[in-house]
């Protein structure tokens, strides 16, 4: 998604009694848009009845010209025309790549193609497709350290190690570079390789490639680079199937949606919250279904306070049943998973001692707990420490707002700090609902 919706108070003129809505731009017209096209249609024959304009909640994105009805396909790309591992190989820079150690992971040996085609300019054969591509990203990487302190807690933790994986795999191909394929070295910076990350994280499909020995085998090979289809933004209500033809080499979107001419055509990436949508991709979403704050952080704090019998022991256990990862809360409420480890906790330990016995009688660890326990069906301890816990969140939310008022400057980039805001909107929102009483 080329932009995120920003929520902006204005003045409204009295004479107005509602908000007129606000039409999409064609941008079809631009220069980059219309050379990218004319380059599909001459390399692989390409057509659509989609075309690009800029939304007003959503930035550039694609809307169709004709009525679209469910089962239809909206886009269809010749692999001739599909970056991946293999286009890098089989292309100039692809001895110095299949040489490379350690061995690149995927997304890597992508960004480096990029890195190296981006430098060709004009002689590269992706120029159009490259001059198509944003100049820069609202993802982690592009975060300053005082703007990645702006955000929630956990998320500044993901964020953090986004970046600095980003900083590490630049070291590791300068070191090589240097070395092995000085040409590249002289021109390379970390900014055209977060650039290349980025495109790579941002824009990639799911394509299975097959088995190559020249890659690390720690991440599967599995991404693709697809021109034009990459300006499809994401809606979490979207329902669509995507995948490579390998009968008709080409990949394919099939939308169960349908539209009216003129309407945004969109794609989901998934059922994703706000928190993986901004550290995968760099955007939000207000009013996502998807969204709901992990727990896990908060209940360490609260607990650590408070005189929990066998604290540690219980922590362990609930490590072991993969309770600890499911501690969650969304605008349904607090999961199951929370209440089972809020039951556990508070529970005298000689109790729990029978039950984990039942448990290893019957093999069922919802022998442990009731089922279906809710907040309406959980005891008056377990709520207490409930409510200890969503509190402790609620503050730190308002902790961080406080820190962001007071040390926002200038020097900041506003989208970064609307972005991390919207975010400690979301908790607060969610943290609330899921007070318990």
């Amino acid at each position: 998604m080329e932009a995120f919706r920003r929520q902006r108070v204005g003045r409204r003129r009295r004479h107005r009694k509602k908000q007129h809505e606000i039409k999409p731009v064609s941008c079809a017209h631009e220069s980059c848009i219309m050379e990218l096209r004319k380059w599909m249609k001459d390399v692989a024959g390409f057509s659509t009845e989609l075309t690009p304009a800029v939304f007003h909640d959503t930035g550039r994105g694609l809307r169709t010209k004709k009525s679209v009805r469910s089962g239809d396909c909206i886009i269809s790309l010749p692999k001739c025309i599909l970056i991946t591992t293999e286009t890098a190989f089989t292309t100039q820079i692809g001895t110095y790549l299949k040489q490379w150690y350690p061995k690149l992971q995927p997304q890597a040996c992508i960004a480096v193609f990029l890195v190296w085609e981006r430098h060709r300019h004009k002689q590269s054969h992706w120029y159009p497709y490259i001059t198509s591509l944003p100049e820069d990203f609202t993802t982690p990487p592009y975060f300053t350290d005082k703007e990645l302190s702006y955000l929630p807690d956990l998320v500044q933790m993901k964020a953090r190690d986004e970046k600095k994986k980003v900083v590490n795999t630049f070291d590791e191909i300068v070191t090589f570079s240097k070395q092995y394929w000085t040409e590249f070295y002289k021109v390379l910076t970390y900014k055209d390789y977060r650039w290349a990350w980025s495109v790579v994280n941002t824009r990639s499909v799911y394509m299975e490639m097959e088995h190559c020995e020249y890659l690390d085998e720690s991440e599967p090979n599995n991404i693709a680079l697809a021109p034009f289809l990459d300006l499809l933004n994401h809606s979490p209500t979207a329902n669509i199937k995507a995948e490579y033809n390998p009968n008709t080499a080409l990949y394919e979107i099939t939308t169960y949606d349908s539209y009216k001419p003129y309407d945004q055509v969109f794609i989901s990436y998934g059922c994703l919250g706000s928190h993986k949508l901004f550290l995968n991709y760099g955007f939000c979403i207000p009013g996502n279904v998807n969204d709901e704050v992990e727990l896990e952080e908060h209940v360490s704090k609260v607990i650590k306070r408070e005189k929990i019998q066998h604290r540690d022991k219980k922590i362990n256990l609930l490590k072991q049943k993969g309770l600890v990862s499911g501690m969650t809360c969304s605008n349904e409420g607090l999961s199951w998973k929370f209440w089972i480890a809020m039951e556990t906790l508070v529970m005298d330990w000689d109790q729990l001692s029978r039950i984990l016995a039942l448990y290893l009688s019957r093999q069922k660890w919802s022998s442990l707990m009731t089922v279906d326990i809710t907040e309406e069906t959980a005891t008056p301890a377990a709520k207490n420490l409930a409510r200890g816990i969503i509190q402790e969140g609620l503050f730190q939310v308002r902790h961080r707002e406080r820190y962001i008022e007071q040390n926002t400057s200038d020097a900041d980039d506003a989208t970064h700090v609307d972005l991390a805001q919207m975010l400690l909107t979301l908790e607060k929102s969610i943290l609330t609902k899921c007070l318990p009483k």
